[in-house]
């Protein structure tokens, strides 16, 4: 990556300084150089400018998920895991329908979406970003009685897997984490490793108050960088109908649920028809 110019406009009650900027896990090179601060829904009206330069060692959301999972509280993991709901659910229904078995869970996070696929019947593989939360996906499968040697430390962007050796892939909570120019990049790695006539499973997140009030930059593409507070260094990009078009690209896709928080969307290769 070479060095890029980030031009920033403070916000009343929030002053992001160059090192939470440069220190943060936001991939900033690759996206468009204007951004907005936003603090608690409040716009700053100054026209005074901060530029932010050589930021050239920032890529993507390491640093953030391996900090995350590195100091996550043992006792909250068991417990977000014995909450979990385990019922069947509209994409598991959906895998079922399918006919699919060999499933591979990106972004598997502490395991425990893993663990219902694999209550379920499916052979299920897996990686996400951050060490640690491999070995919780391991550790978790394990102590149930499942295997876990095919769980692996790895980026979405490059996967390392063979062309088409799943039936389908399930992205939970990922995808949205992503700057969304990145979003479609993965996307068509998550497909390149289907079957052919196999397909894509993504929540994609839109955003509510609590997305909005903990401090962040917006640039152009819509993708949020928190600054402060307890998601300091994560990215979220909040989805829309109109954005999962742009994700999707060239692939035909499907909305398989809406509600108040989110999408469902399948994906497969191929152009969409309308």
């Amino acid at each position: 990556m070479g060095e890029r110019t980030v031009r920033i406009r403070k916000v009343k009650g929030s002053n992001p300084s160059v090192s939470t900027i440069q220190e943060s896990s936001f991939c900033l090179a690759r996206q468009k150089s204007f951004f907005v601060v936003k603090d608690v829904g409040v716009y700053t009206q100054t026209d005074k400018t901060e530029y932010v330069s050589d930021i050239m060692s920032i890529c993507g959301n390491n640093t953030f998920w391996d900090r995350t999972w590195e100091s996550v509280d043992p006792k909250r993991t068991t417990a977000n895991i014995t909450g979990f709901d385990m019922a069947e659910d509209v994409m598991i229904r959906f895998l079922h329908m399918r006919h699919a078995e060999n499933i591979c869970d990106a972004g598997c996070g502490c395991g425990a979406y893993s663990l219902k696929l694999s209550r379920y019947g499916f052979f299920v593989s897996g990686f996400d970003i951050a060490e640690r939360a491999v070995s919780l996906t391991k550790e978790l499968l394990s102590e149930n009685g499942y295997p876990a040697e095919s769980f692996k430390t790895a980026d979405v962007l490059s996967t390392g897997y063979a062309d088409g050796c799943f039936d389908a892939v399930v992205a939970r909570d990922m995808i949205d984490h992503m700057p969304i120019c990145q979003g479609a990049e993965a996307v068509n790695e998550l497909l390149r490793i289907v079957r052919p006539g196999g397909c894509v499973l993504l929540t994609l997140d839109m955003t509510d108050s609590e997305y909005e009030s903990e401090p962040h930059i917006i640039n152009d593409d819509g993708d949020y960088l928190y600054v402060q507070g307890k998601w300091d260094g994560m990215v979220f990009h909040p989805y829309s109908p109109g954005d999962i078009k742009k994700l999707a690209g060239e692939n035909r896709y499907e909305i398989l649920s809406s509600g108040n928080h989110g999408f469902i969307v399948i994906l497969e290769t191929g152009e969409q028809t309308d």
